[in-house]
């Protein structure tokens, strides 16, 4: 009988281990999970969705096939590799950089390999917002830094490009994304002269004498066993210019892929993708294009390096999380279906600027149950997990702000971004009150109709908060003649009165 040897033993552990997590992982909400550039999306079409952490980072590797193209009568090889950073300043502003590399193999006249490499930075910023209940659209922009040789940058080839986000939540784990922009592209300016260039190195350097319009579509459905997220989209590129390529020998392709939670912090994304663009009978020495290899896979892990804890999420650092009330529940042999199933309440709290406001108070209600509450962190968010599925409402007040509240029935998104307006008197007076010359006055100041008591300082400075309308302003003072002034104060007004008494 044969025995297996210990290093088989050990691969079976691991293997094992790995099948638990996949199974114990658990995801926040429902929302789909970063792309091989750290940033929310599907493959290539971005989501412009909350992100699920302040900082994310991945690693990936890919293969592609290079089929024979036009004077290149040879197919190749392509191994590419990619890592990514992303890290969001603001709950709408997320800023990323990945550099992404390829080698590519073909065979030469004299039966050996001929080897190229090429690799690529680029910058992305991504703003997004929440539009009506289960929509959310957005802008990104980036900007590539091409060269001739890896690592170099040509400058007048750098070239930036801006895109529209569009996100939208169709069912509880479903989700449909859009995309559609427009790419400067000016990466020819790396060869000047291509028909010196040879046909494996146009082909590995990708290079474009055309800009282009960026297109994509795509959908995610998150399974209920295990999370896994399964994905599928179709994108590409439409050359624009003179003497550009037609749509269908533009660069596009079909991608499908899935997405799989291993962790809380960890997850693994695997792609597979057809290229779908025809490829060109002859090749003008004088022109430069993308072409992509017509079949390609690849494997990215992702990591959010800055995720609280679930249980945290919403609760201040130095608080203590809250302890339950202890309730023995009547007996019940066979307990209500629904009372087993839990999603979490989350979201964010912004002024009408979209800027956070941290700590708010946010109690969240619901039917036989006690209030929970928790303060909202420094970006503004708070989260309730293991919330019970059913109507909820939720009271979210912070000082100098009306107080909210937001009521949230079953199948209802349980995200939320709620903005705070300024609490009334938002209207405000201030000023100086000065004599001739120039030196403070600490007149007596009465403001009708009302009672509003108006303390001058010794500078002469005072400031008043009033509700819109119209008012009586006067100044009193033994030395000086007496002043009235009539002001209008409007919503969220200021009036500047600066007022010179004379003896």
């Amino acid at each position: 009988m044969h025995r297996p040897s210990r290093s088989t033993g050990r691969s079976l552990w691991v293997v094992g281990a790995a099948l638990l997590l996949m199974a114990q992982a658990q995801v926040r909400d429902s929302t789909p999970g970063e792309s091989e550039r750290a940033l929310a999306g599907l493959i290539r079409v971005g989501i412009p969705t909350p992100a699920a952490s302040s900082i994310a980072a991945t690693a990936g590797i890919a293969y592609g096939w290079l089929d024979p193209v036009a004077d290149l009568a040879v197919s190749g090889h392509r191994l590419g590799a990619r890592l990514s950073a992303a890290f969001t300043a603001l709950p709408f502003l997320s800023l990323a950089a990945d550099v992404r590399g390829h080698l590519d193999a073909f065979p030469n006249s004299a039966g050996g390999p001929e080897t190229n490499f090429y690799g690529e930075p680029r910058l992305t910023a991504r703003f997004a917002r929440s539009a009506v209940e289960g929509v959310y659209w957005g802008a990104e922009a980036d900007v590539r830094f091409v060269g001739a040789q890896a690592p170099s940058v040509h400058w007048p080839a750098t070239s930036p490009s801006m895109r529209g986000l569009l996100g939208t939540r169709v069912q509880e784990r479903t989700w449909l994304a859009a995309q559609l922009g427009f790419q400067l592209d000016r990466s020819a300016q790396v060869v000047p002269d291509p028909g010196s260039v040879s046909a494996t190195d146009r082909r590995t350097l990708g290079m474009s004498s055309w800009s282009a319009v960026q297109w994509g579509l795509g959908a995610s459905h998150r399974l209920a066993r295990f999370q896994t997220e399964l994905i599928g989209e179709v994108s590409g590129e439409a050359f624009v210019g003179q003497r550009a390529p037609s749509f269908v020998q533009s660069p596009w392709q079909l991608s499908a892929g899935a997405r799989q939670p291993l962790s809380e912090a960890l997850s693994l994304l695997v792609s597979a993708e057809v290229g779908l663009s025809a490829r060109p009978q002859t090749w003008p020495v004088d022109d430069l294009r993308p072409i992509q290899p017509r079949a390609a896979g690849g494997l990215t892990i992702v990591w959010r390096l800055h995720t609280p804890e679930p249980a945290l999420r919403g609760q201040r650092a130095e608080e203590p999380l809250p302890t339950p009330p202890s309730v023995t529940p009547a007996p019940s042999a066979d307990p209500p279906a629904a009372a087993l199933a839990t999603t979490p309440v989350s979201g964010m709290v912004v002024d009408e600027g979209g800027r956070p406001l941290p700590d708010a108070l946010v109690t969240l209600m619901r039917a036989g149950a006690e209030p929970q509450e928790v303060r909202s962190l420094e970006d503004g968010s708070f989260a309730f997990t293991d919330v019970p599925v059913g109507s909820v409402e939720l009271r979210v007040s912070t000082a100098g702000f009306d107080e909210v509240q937001i009521a949230i029935q079953p199948g209802q998104e349980r995200i939320r971004e709620v903005v705070l307006h300024p609490s009334v008197p938002a209207g405000q007076v201030r000023g100086r009150v000065l004599d001739l010359s120039g030196s403070p006055v600490q007149a007596n100041i009465t403001i009708t109709p009302g009672e509003h008591p108006v303390e001058v300082g010794s500078d002469g400075s005072f400031t008043v908060e009033l509700t819109p309308g119209r008012y009586t302003v006067k100044l009193r003072h033994p030395s000086f003649t007496t002043q009235e002034r009539v002001i209008v104060v409007h919503d969220r007004g200021v009036v500047i009165l600066n007022i010179a008494l004379a003896r």
